[in-house]
């Protein structure tokens, strides 16, 4: 191993090296060259040598559970909560953390909601959760409904897609083609979780190792829906408005296509 070239750590001369005897006779730990100049002369010599020499840079500081930039996961909430998490995201659940660092660092997700669905659980198309998620670098919201002109208007503001299904017992059919042609390096949200359509999101998590989130409200789906690879199921009141905003007509009957 052969040893580099010298250089003086105060003036950066090639060739010398600061001396611990210059240091006991000048009070400066210098080398011969600049042992006589103060340290505002031998800074100036040191960046006509070498440039002026920037400090390394941190890394700003950013959560790795729910990747919110300033914050970082603390061992002391972890012995308070068993979470180990930053004070932004402790109160969260994995799933929800998951999705605002997807938000925030990701990629984005692709969305596909069915509109009744989105109407009978009063779920919040404008969340910024599903905002921020579907305007990512790679994401997508696709809403799937019947009539959708007069509603579509309240949505432009918004890159959200409408689909619109003239009969409605070919909806499953849009939706499973919306599926079957979405990118497969990115995780997909599914508003529906209807049994018709397990085949073409097993189909899809065959071929990756992304998550697909199902938004669901009833047990006997969830646990069919859960048997699937990395298939995870969520309740809607992540997603909801406030209540003040619900439909609560809609909320406590059978949604009707198209409203």
């Amino acid at each position: 191993m052969t040893r580099g070239p010298d250089h003086c750590g105060r003036c950066a001369a090639e060739g010398r090296r600061r001396s611990k005897e210059i240091r006991r006779e000048t009070g400066r730990y210098a080398c011969v060259e600049c042992s006589k100049l103060d340290d505002n002369q031998a800074a100036q010599v040191r960046e006509n040598r070498v440039g002026v020499l920037e400090p390394p840079r941190r890394r700003p500081c950013r959560c790795g559970r729910c990747g919110k930039q300033g914050r970082r996961r603390s061992d002391v909430i972890e012995k308070r909560t068993g979470i180990y998490a930053c004070q932004s995201c402790v109160g969260m659940s994995e799933f929800e953390a998951f999705l605002w660092k997807e938000a925030r660092i990701g990629s984005g997700c692709q969305i596909i909601a069915y509109w009744p669905t989105l109407q009978f659980e009063n779920a919040d198309a404008f969340h910024p959760l599903l905002v921020q998620l579907g305007e990512g670098p790679f994401g997508s919201f696709t809403i799937v409904g019947c009539n959708t002109e007069s509603f579509m208007a309240c949505y432009n503001a918004r890159a959200i897609r409408f689909v619109d299904v003239d009969w409605l017992s070919y909806h499953y059919d849009i939706i499973g083609n919306e599926i079957e042609n979405t990118p497969l390096d990115i995780p997909l949200i599914l508003f529906n979780d209807s049994l018709n359509l397990i085949e073409g999101v097993a189909n899809r998590q065959a071929r990756t190792n992304q998550k697909a989130v199902i938004v669901t409200n009833n047990e006997h789906n969830e646990n069919e829906w859960n048997r699937l690879h990395n298939v995870i199921t969520v309740r809607p009141q992540i997603f909801r408005k406030h209540p003040r905003y619900w439909n609560h007509e809609r909320h406590t009957g059978a949604p009707a296509d198209g409203e």
